[in-house]
């Protein structure tokens, strides 16, 4: 009759680690690396075109999304009406979109830098009021540079729009080369355990 080891917490923490490196696929995790570490390249280098393939791409999904919400709402019972319309305001959306590609994509990066613009000088307010009511310069000087910046990008909202998809493209690369390099680790950590369970059995 073989004996029963029992594990202690920490040696069953290594084996749950060590199940989930093993099941983990180093080739997936490489392969959503280069592909974000492209993504962030092409969004830097061509933040228009990167736009513009982002607002393609989100309007077939509301065409499709539009689409299966049309069948479903069959057997929807209550809010069938509401179902009805998102689902027609998804598709019509999504052909306006692709019927005017650039100026979609023009006014949606208008409005999303006059929001951020909006909420930027809202702050900006805020924090001049407190610095002023508080006696506390450095404050209402944050405030004055966010009032600066939201007035800027209210003036020029394409330019902003184009240095926040550059700024989010390095972001994006970052995120791609740190699980590049985690890929390469999580395949070096697999050989080493599979080398070493094979010559422990």
């Amino acid at each position: 009759m073989e004996e029963q080891t029992t594990l202690t917490p920490e040696e069953t923490q290594i084996k749950v680690v060590i199940n989930k490196c093993m099941s983990c696929s180093w080739g997936q995790l490489l392969f959503r690396g280069l592909l974000a570490i492209f993504f962030g390249i092409y969004a830097f280098m061509r933040p228009g075109k990167m736009l513009l393939i982002l607002v393609i791409v989100n309007a077939a999904f509301w065409i499709v999304d539009g689409i299966f919400m049309l069948f479903a709402s069959g057997s929807v019972k209550s809010y069938r009406g509401l179902v009805l319309f998102q689902a027609i305001i998804g598709i019509l959306a999504g052909i306006a979109v692709f019927s005017y590609p650039i100026f979609s994509t023009l006014f949606l990066v208008w409005m999303t830098v006059l929001i951020i613009a909006v909420i930027t000088m809202i702050s900006g307010v805020k924090e001049i009021v407190l610095g002023a009511k508080t006696k506390n310069g450095w404050l209402v000087f944050g405030g004055i540079i966010y009032v600066l910046f939201s007035i800027v990008v209210i003036h020029a909202p394409i330019l902003a729009g184009g240095t926040l998809v550059r700024f989010i493209g390095i972001f994006v690369a970052v995120g791609g080369v740190a699980l590049t390099i985690f890929s390469l680790k999580l395949r070096s950590v697999q050989k080493n355990i599979g080398g070493t369970l094979s010559s422990a059995s």
